[in-house]
């Protein structure tokens, strides 16, 4: 498997984790308002799990089973969050995920890592289907999903029970013929999921 690849955006960057990022998250993750809607985030967050989280997400490109980025911002690198696709290879899809510390919310930051990870899956992974999920009453996550081209499919009534409550879950998807060009448009540069423009947008350091 080649090195994973740095992703460069408008104002972030998306680099591969080391294992010096470990309390840094620690200390990020342990936040109650971003474990209330990203529910496989524990809270308390346990010690030693940073540190176990980026070994497996060393070994999960190694194997082709994911891929998981630190996000930093350019101007001062802050890493502010993570963006992650888990990769399902027999049937070329992967889910997408994402959490942004919670002073950085309301920014954009979220769309812009979302956009970049669905290009990259439907890009450089070449998959069939990008997924993901959120809860009904997040409303910003669904907007974040719907702006990096992902379509909503349905929603599962009581499908978890989150921090002593039933949740609903939005399901949101986006396959490659959603990225075809329009007979209008055929000839022209490929468009990238949502409405963000060209692919130009996205810059990788190493590929």
């Amino acid at each position: 498997m080649p090195v994973q690849p740095t992703l460069r955006t408008a104002h972030l960057l998306l680099a591969p984790f080391r294992f010096s990022d470990a309390p840094e998250i620690a200390r990020l993750a342990d936040d109650p308002a971003i474990a209330d809607t990203a529910v496989r985030m524990p809270y308390p967050y346990p010690q030693g799990m940073a540190t176990a989280w980026i070994a497996a997400s060393i070994a999960g490109w190694a194997n082709g089973r994911c891929a998981v980025w630190k996000i930093v911002r350019a101007g001062d690198g802050v890493l502010i969050g993570s963006v992650s696709l888990t990769i399902d290879p027999a049937n070329r899809n992967a889910e997408l995920g994402y959490w942004i510390r919670t002073d950085a919310w309301g920014r954009g930051y979220a769309t812009e890592v979302a956009v970049a990870a669905v290009a990259f899956a439907f890009g450089p992974l070449g998959l069939h289907r990008v997924h993901a999920s959120c809860l009904r009453r997040n409303p910003a996550s669904a907007r974040v999903l719907e702006k990096a081209g992902l379509r909503l499919e349905g929603c599962r009534r009581g499908h978890l029970f989150h921090r002593g409550r039933f949740e609903d879950v939005l399901k949101y998807g986006v396959v490659e013929e959603d990225l075809r060009p329009s007979r209008d448009e055929e000839g022209k540069e490929p468009r990238v999921p949502g409405n963000t423009g060209p692919r130009r947008y996205l810059e990788t350091a190493d590929l």
